[in-house]
């Protein structure tokens, strides 16, 4: 089983057990019953060679050269952010916190 838990910030929801999903549970309880899923249809082809070198060891795969490629087509890129690259780089010389946080060195590294 390799699912990421969820995520939870409230340490009462976490000593109630909302921090283990209930794909875990169920693995836990009916360990027979795992199968590692092989092929991916969500990722392009980086993430998953990603999420390989990291976790899975090479099983896993893209489902096609469709799912490998895909991009998702985002509307007036790159022209709809380079305001906010501007900003975000005003932003940067005048305090080390910026709303943009890790996004700054991704979008103007």
């Amino acid at each position: 089983h390799m699912q990421l838990p969820p995520l939870v910030s409230s340490e009462v929801a976490d000593q109630a057990g909302y921090g283990v999903s209930m794909l875990k549970r169920l693995a836990d309880k009916f360990p027979n019953a795992v199968a590692q899923l092989t092929l991916q249809y969500r990722m392009h082809g980086n993430i998953c060679d990603l999420c390989n070198e990291v976790v899975y060891k090479g099983a896993l795969k893209c489902a096609n050269e469709e799912v490998r490629s895909k991009k998702i087509e985002l509307c007036r890129f790159p022209e709809s952010i380079s305001g906010m690259a501007k900003s975000m780089h005003r932003d940067a010389k005048n305090s080390c916190h910026t709303k943009w946080g890790w996004l700054h060195s991704v979008i103007d590294p």
